[in-house]
């Protein structure tokens, strides 16, 4: 109710015994990563139940590849994946917005999505890139 004119994305999935990978990928990005160019990804979070994230606790994913066509990680020339265990702050039930800065080394696009992995129930809103000057 506090960011009413924010879409909501949500993912659930329960009682998996192996990973099925739900995932909503952005569209690429040119962006020509150099190690040297920051980004700053940023966006709500709230997860129903922390305990039931399973399977490497990912719920956030940034890939770089060198085709705007590829998506998947085993593809990606450089990867960084948000865990629930390094957000500081994060609780059931409540939204709390979150904010990474990264510097790529390497990949000409960059395609963000939320993910998850294996069980959970996560949403995500306001998901922002920014380039830092």
């Amino acid at each position: 109710s506090d960011k009413q004119e924010c879409n909501v994305l949500s993912i659930s999935k329960r009682g998996l015994e192996k990973d099925a990978n739900s995932q909503l990928w952005s569209n690429a990005i040119e962006i020509n990563a150099d190690g040297y160019k920051e980004f700053e990804l940023s966006f709500d979070i709230r997860i129903s139940e922390i305990n039931l994230i399973d399977s490497y606790k990912c719920i956030f994913s940034i890939r770089m590849f060198d085709s705007s066509e590829k998506y998947l990680q085993k593809d990606a020339v450089w990867f960084r994946n948000v865990k629930t265990t390094e957000i500081k702050d994060l609780s059931n039930n409540r939204w709390l917005r979150y904010t990474l800065k990264f510097k790529p080394e390497k990949g000409k696009y960059i395609k963000v999505g939320p993910y998850l992995p294996r069980n959970g129930h996560v949403s995500w809103r306001d998901i922002k890139l920014l380039r830092n000057f």
